[in-house]
């Protein structure tokens, strides 16, 4: 994968399953090797249609194309993020390759089972509403798909709550892990925590 260069070395980059340890142990990473494994978790293969959810100020669209040649799809209840990504993607959309569209109070526009994988990073929905979300997202997914499902945190607490919340979901998890992400200085003030679920369809 392409990924911009950057001055820190990194420490560590095996990332750890977590499960067993409750949280105690992080893994600092770059925000570039965060994305890369966050790619990673998706599996993607060629021509497998892909939906990301809430892709937010900063999508990682060149970093998936790159990776694999996927069919992509994006949605936003922003219209103005949706009409940055479309200027920004041009090329992308051109191709047929990427399509950015706004979507509404969750109602995902796309028939039961169509995608193979589903990314949602920092989706803004409260916790009260995780769980329906994933109910929804659940049905979009193919059997056998995969969805990544990435949140920033607080605290270890924060991200054992979470996993409470998808435990009870249609969802298998697979895995869950922590990170450090170093937002590219090497000040622990400008380090964020992240969880990163990666949840199937069986």
């Amino acid at each position: 994968m392409k990924v911009l260069e950057r001055t820190e070395n990194i420490d560590t980059e095996k990332y750890l399953n977590i499960s067993s340890s409750a949280g105690v142990t992080s893994n600092v990473v770059t925000y570039d090797r965060y994305i890369e494994l966050i790619i990673d978790s998706l599996e993607l293969r060629s021509k497998d249609r892909l939906l990301d959810l809430y892709f937010g100020m900063n999508p990682i669209t060149s970093f998936i194309l790159d990776e694999a040649k996927v069919n992509y799809f994006a949605l936003e209840t922003s219209h103005k993020l949706v009409e940055n990504a479309i200027n920004r993607f041009k090329r992308s959309i051109a191709k047929r390759k990427a399509l950015f569209s706004v979507f509404e109070d969750n109602d995902i526009p796309y028939v039961n089972n169509f995608f193979n994988k589903i990314l949602s990073i920092n989706p803004r929905i409260n916790n009260f509403e995780l769980l329906e979300y994933l109910n929804l997202t659940y049905q979009k997914l193919s059997e056998q798909g995969l969805m990544s499902l990435a949140f920033t945190i607080k605290s270890y607490e924060e991200s054992l709550k979470l996993l409470e919340c998808i435990n009870v979901s249609p969802f298998a998890i697979n895995d869950f892990m922590i990170f450090d992400v170093s937002m590219y200085h090497k000040s622990s003030e400008n380090h964020i925590k992240s969880v990163l679920f990666k949840l199937s369809k069986n």
